[in-house]
């Protein structure tokens, strides 16, 4: 399961709001805008990103599964190759393609399944037919 919520998705909430009010803060120098009515501007721009991000960011939680043959993702149904991208221990980044997903994932959500998951991400990809 990813962590689609909490920490991961608020990062990406604040990453969006500040890319856009940076962006914001520097159209507004180069058009020569007031410095007080620039950061209240740049300043709502970033509100208004991070509520976006937000409604964009709203996703099911997705599930990696492995079966011993091919990964799956579900709840599309996707079958497909994962590449473990960061491990930091309790949590992981997983690339998961075709579509390239990103899938971050942590201890805390799969405590029962985490080292088995981590085990198969690690391994070896098996070898298709006639390779």
């Amino acid at each position: 399961m990813s962590c689609s919520a909490g920490p991961w998705r608020s990062f990406q909430q604040a990453l969006v709001a500040l890319s856009t009010a940076v962006a914001a803060a520097w159209a507004g120098a180069q058009l020569g805008a007031a410095s007080v009515a620039l950061a209240g501007a740049a300043l709502a721009l970033g509100l208004v990103a991070a509520w976006w991000a937000g409604r964009r960011l709203n996703t099911p939680d997705r599930r990696l599964a492995w079966d011993g043959a091919a990964w799956q993702l579900h709840p599309e149904g996707i079958a497909g190759q994962a590449a473990l991208m960061i491990d930091l221990g309790d949590w992981m980044l997983v690339r998961f393609s075709p579509g390239a997903h990103w899938l971050p994932l942590s201890r805390r959500d799969l405590a029962a399944d985490w080292q088995a998951l981590r085990v198969a991400l690690h391994a070896a990809p098996p070898l298709r037919p006639g390779a």
